[in-house]
């Protein structure tokens, strides 16, 4: 990620490197300590701004009630990350902080969905939501409640910001797409209530939007800095090559590092699952192998979508690439967002929020 690699590149820099000096020839007033100190404090400055950032969506997230949830994960800090080690320039401290704020959600929202939840209540819950109606709340159980008001709450204020910035109202455009998420984590509800394995194109048609990366990144595109018109959000959309394969990758790398432990813990849908279900002559390590090869030939397809995708404003390019990118490391050595505090994820989250470079 940028801002990982820029720490490295730091860490690594030889002030007296032959490649620098022929680089640097025209430039006799300017040595290369010089510039290694100026990386240096801007690093440290820019990872201050962070560590506020941050503090603030804490505040947040307690002011919410979000503590008191039992049946979710706390992953404030990790989940922020994630933006700030690739969008991490100043300019894009609100739409950090809305990226991380939905994040938190979908990671509330799916576990609710996934194990908590009677299907009745998440009916309802994906009802209020369709109606945007805060009445609705007096139907639901106290944790779904406190879930409905910080939702409800947060994303009025995140519609009022991005009417400020869009000039133009937002809200029913954040409605239809948390619609489309929370009818996804509904299905697949539905799924593990019913025991039914899908096939592998259902399994993905619905995983690939259930995993949320296209909700984060569709609300968050709003403020980039961009006026983004309906055309430019439909080359971004849920209807488009980039987004699907942003979603589908991040999946793929989630399931293949999770499905084991989720199958112990009674899921029967998974890519690896779904496939060895179309497939019953192969073993399961052939269907990995498959997945994995799915899974390499769509990041191959994801760089030049990124590439190739120049209509596309070049921030909200970078935040679909890098969202992908982002999931890749989360679940490089396995499930890097649930366990941190055991994988080397950790050490990135502190390498780029809290440890200066020195």
């Amino acid at each position: 990620m940028p801002r990982l690699e820029a720490r490295s590149y730091i860490e690594n820099y030889g002030p007296n490197d032959v490649w620098l000096g022929k680089t640097m020839y025209m430039m006799p007033n300017i040595s290369n300590e010089k510039y290694l100190e100026l990386a240096k404090l801007d690093f440290n400055r820019v990872q201050f701004l962070h560590r506020q950032e941050l503090q603030d969506i804490r505040r947040w997230w307690n002011s919410s009630g979000f503590s008191a949830l039992g049946f979710t994960r706390e992953r404030v800090t990790e989940i922020y990350f994630s933006p700030a080690s690739f969008l991490f320039e100043p300019e894009f401290a609100t739409c950090r902080a809305v990226y991380t704020k939905t994040s938190n959600f979908t990671v509330i929202l799916d576990d609710l969905y996934d194990a908590h939840g009677t299907l009745d209540d998440l009916k309802l819950f994906s009802e209020s939501v369709k109606r945007w109606d805060l009445s609705l709340v007096d139907q639901m159980p106290q944790d779904m409640k406190i879930c409905f008001k910080g939702f409800y709450n947060t994303f009025n204020e995140i519609a009022e910001e991005g009417r400020k910035r869009q000039g133009r109202d937002v809200l029913g455009y954040i409605q239809k797409v948390w619609e489309v998420q929370l009818a996804a984590y509904t299905k697949e509800a539905e799924w593990s209530a019913a025991r039914y394995v899908p096939s592998y194109d259902e399994y993905i048609e619905n995983a690939s939007v259930s995993i949320a990366l296209g909700t984060v990144v569709l609300i968050s595109a709003l403020f980039t800095g961009e006026i983004l018109t309906d055309d430019v959000l439909s080359k971004i959309g849920r209807e488009s090559r980039f987004l699907y394969l942003m979603g589908l990758t991040g999946r793929l790398v989630n399931d293949t590092k999770t499905y084991q432990a989720e199958r112990g813990q009674g899921e029967v849908a998974s890519a690896v699952q779904c496939y060895m279900k179309d497939h019953p002559e192969i073993s399961e390590e052939e269907a990995l192998k498959h997945v994995y090869t799915i899974m390499d030939n769509a990041l191959v397809e994801l760089n030049r979508e990124f590439v190739n995708n120049r209509d596309v404003p070049d921030s909200c390019r970078r935040l679909v690439f890098e969202t992908a990118r982002i999931m890749q490391l989360f679940y490089m050595d396995g499930d890097g967002l649930t366990l941190s505090h055991n994988m080397e994820i950790k050490e990135h989250v502190k390498n780029c929020l809290f440890q200066p470079v020195a």
